[in-house]
């Protein structure tokens, strides 16, 4: 059926005509009650078309501030550093560093956002290094990049972890080194390559073992050479060579056995040769051997009592030569009063 005021096509036995909402009453005049219900027909028919409307605006900003927020995660620097991070690779940690040298630095609000959304990952280029993923140069870059004009939170985090790689840096370089003199046989170079791996490091286990066979190898050298001193008679060249070997590795038990061997036959030849010096009255020269003696052997209580000795022997030649000397010295002015006395007695004769 259709409306009588306004012609729109209508369901059978409605009363109420659903777009003037008016009562389907044919050409009668509606009463008040009829009027009142036609409004409140009209007035829930209208919010269902508001709702439908605000329904479609309010998906069509969400839509808008998702795009926003994808293109802000694609363009954004912030973003691009997180993205970058997220690789994990070399490539990633450098693009990283440029993206935040040069679009970052210059921006508080970008240095902000980046610090919220980057400051717990300083150190997965660390842990990178030190799975061998990241060369040392590859972090450096990207830590020195991170650690420069940027916020504080993230230059403390930076520059932790930059300090952190170089000493470990450094201890593998020190470790490389003792490596490299340890296979040419410079055991003493090894000794002290491996000497500045620190305690703390991550290679100080291993260097401590490298360590302990450059020490094998260099008191077995040592010895070899001592051995060849000794048979030479070079006994002062042996025990000097021992003597700088123990101050390198002064608990070695080898090299002081052996120091001790050799330190008796050194002790009795330089006894030896101070006598027969001392016999000839060459006690300047003999002092001078037991002052070398004594530099090398300063514990010798044979050695320093012997120089004494000598000391002594010198000084008493000293006082029987100034002694003789004196007689000397009066037995020719006796000679002159004589001889001054016959001149005179033959010069009064008539």
């Amino acid at each position: 059926m259709k409306c009588s005021y306004c012609g729109a096509e209508v369901r059978e036995g409605v009363p109420f005509c659903s777009e003037c909402g008016r009562p389907l009453h044919g050409g009668e005049k509606p009463s008040r009650r009829d009027k009142k219900a036609a409004r409140a027909n009209a007035a829930s028919e209208k919010p269902k078309k508001q709702v439908k409307w605000k329904l479609v605006l309010a998906l069509v900003l969400v839509v808008l501030v998702l795009s926003a927020a994808g293109f802000g995660y694609l363009r954004l620097p912030a973003f691009r550093v997180q993205r970058a991070l997220n690789a994990q690779d070399a490539a990633g940690y450098a693009f990283a560093a440029k993206v935040y040298s040069d679009e970052v630095q210059g921006s508080t609000l970008q240095r902000w956002l980046t610090t919220a959304l980057c400051k717990n990952r300083m150190e997965d280029a660390a842990d990178a290094y030190y799975a061998g993923t990241l060369t040392y140069e590859e972090a450096k870059a990207f830590y020195t990049a991170f650690s420069a004009e940027s916020s504080k939170k993230l230059s403390a985090a930076a520059e932790a972890q930059l300090k952190a790689i170089e000493a470990d840096h450094k201890a593998n370089e020190a470790l490389t080194a003792g490596d490299k003199a340890l296979e040419d046989g410079d055991f003493e170079a090894a000794m002290t390559a491996y000497d500045k791996v620190p305690e703390k490091s991550s290679v100080y286990d291993k260097a401590r073992k490298q360590r302990a066979k450059a020490v094998q190898g260099y008191v077995t050298d040592v010895c070899d050479r001592v051995d060849k001193l000794v048979g030479n008679g070079e006994y002062a060249e042996a025990m000097t060579l021992l003597r700088d070997a123990l101050q390198l590795v002064p608990d070695d038990k080898t090299l002081t056995a052996k120091r001790a061997t050799v330190s008796v036959a050194f002790e009795a030849i330089t006894l030896d040769q101070v006598s027969d010096l001392a016999e000839r009255s060459k006690f300047d020269e003999a002092l001078k051997q037991l002052e070398a003696a004594l530099q090398i052997m300063p514990e010798s209580q044979k050695l320093s009592d012997r120089a004494a000795d000598v000391k002594a022997a010198q000084k008493e030649a000293e006082e029987a030569k100034a002694e003789a000397e004196r007689k000397t010295a009066e037995n020719e002015v006796t000679e002159e009063d004589a001889q001054t006395e016959n001149e005179s007695a033959e010069t009064k004769k008539p």
